[in-house]
């Protein structure tokens, strides 16, 4: 699958008032080991770099669920982070849902994963 984010209208504190996503067959068929994106400005046809975007996933993520997803990283389960941040054990899976619903994954190593390419790992 593809798919694409077509941001309608943003307000000029940067943040979104309407995205829209379309997913279409991928014209490869084979699959791809990893995350293939690239970011390209609608208006201009201009193609983002990477390296230039990735800062933005700082702004996706709290602080916290950025550290909630370095422990899960680091093999630990949420009672376990729970202790270790003194939170109640309920704070951090409500993190864990947020981060899979920010990041529009379906599990917690395709956020991993996507955290990992984002930067947001340590």
């Amino acid at each position: 699958m593809t798919h694409r984010t077509i941001y309608l209208r943003s307000f000029q504190d940067g943040s979104v008032w309407l995205a829209l996503c379309l997913y279409s067959p991928a014209t490869s068929s084979s699959p791809s080991p990893d995350i293939d994106g690239r970011v390209i400005n609608s208006e201009t046809g201009e193609i983002i770099k990477f390296e230039r975007y990735k800062q933005f996933g700082k702004q996706i993520l709290t602080r916290r669920e950025v550290e909630v997803i370095n422990h899960i990283a680091g093999g630990l389960d949420s009672s376990k982070i729970a202790s270790l941040l003194n939170l109640s054990v309920y704070t951090v899976r409500r993190h864990r849902q947020n981060i899979l619903n920010k990041l529009s994954v379906a599990n917690t190593s395709e956020a991993i994963k996507t955290c990992s390419h984002m930067g947001l790992l340590k």
